[in-house]
């Protein structure tokens, strides 16, 4: 029985902020929001899920040279 890391549910966090309404627009951005999440998460174990999301939201968003930066 191998171990799995623990994953977040981020299904309540989708609803939050412009990328749900920008997801449409390029075709993995939720995915590639999720991963940066996680990647927060795993340096901050004690960080909220929501905190983590918003702030993966942040960076991706302001480093794609497609969708308009947000604050």
């Amino acid at each position: 029985m191998g171990h799995k890391p623990h994953q977040h549910n981020h299904d309540a966090t989708h609803r939050h902020g412009p990328a749900n309404a920008l997801a449409a627009q390029e075709p993995g951005l939720a995915d590639r929001i999720r991963r940066r999440a996680y990647e927060l998460f795993q340096t901050h174990p004690d960080s909220s899920e929501l905190q983590n999301w918003l702030r993966a939201e942040r960076e991706i968003l302001q480093a794609s040279p497609v969708l308009p930066a947000v604050h």
